[in-house]
């Protein structure tokens, strides 16, 4: 969802881009949420900032493109789920700013409400949850050292690992 390196999906939101026929993304703004009715969405940045407006618009359509696909009878066995405002808020406000702060916030009620269907669904304790980030906006734990390759490993996790920050998870 919203994760544009699609190749082999089952489902994409760029290939339902594709195959609309418009004419890139900016064609499909009629197609995104209202951020103004976004109930998971910070208003006052919202209203004050258009980048914002859109960055909870697309956030707020893979939430909705998630949770159908979580809905049905057979979730998915492996789903990617890319979203956006984060990374406009830090890079508006800088790390710690009530922006950047404001998009954690809504990017987590987002996850909160999928987490909930896991949960109503009886799917949260068979679910495992991998969650990235493509840059930090703090300075790192110096105690936290490492690689994933032990946790996985110790987890029982099949994966291959390309480089230093290129994991492939294995099925």
């Amino acid at each position: 969802v919203n994760e544009p390196c699609d190749r082999g999906a089952d489902y994409s939101t760029f290939a339902l881009l594709r195959d609309s026929g418009a004419d890139g993304a900016a064609a499909m703004a009629s197609a995104l949420p209202d951020a103004a009715q976004d109930l998971q969405a910070s208003q006052e940045f919202v209203a004050a900032s258009a980048d914002y407006a859109w960055g909870t618009q697309v956030d707020s359509l893979g939430l909705r493109q998630v949770m159908e696909l979580w809905r049905a009878a057979e979730p998915p066995q492996v789903m990617w789920w890319n979203t956006t405002l984060t990374d406009g808020g830090h890079h508006a406000g800088g790390p710690g700013s009530p922006i950047a702060r404001a998009s954690v916030a809504d990017a987590d009620r987002r996850l909160g409400v999928w987490l909930d269907l896991l949960q109503d669904r009886g799917l949260l304790e068979q679910t495992t949850i991998l969650l990235t980030a493509d840059h930090g906006s703090q300075g790192g734990d110096l105690d936290c050292t490492g690689d994933w390759d032990e946790a996985l490993r110790a987890a029982g996790v099949p994966f291959r690992d390309e480089a230093y920050g290129f994991i492939y998870l294995g099925g």
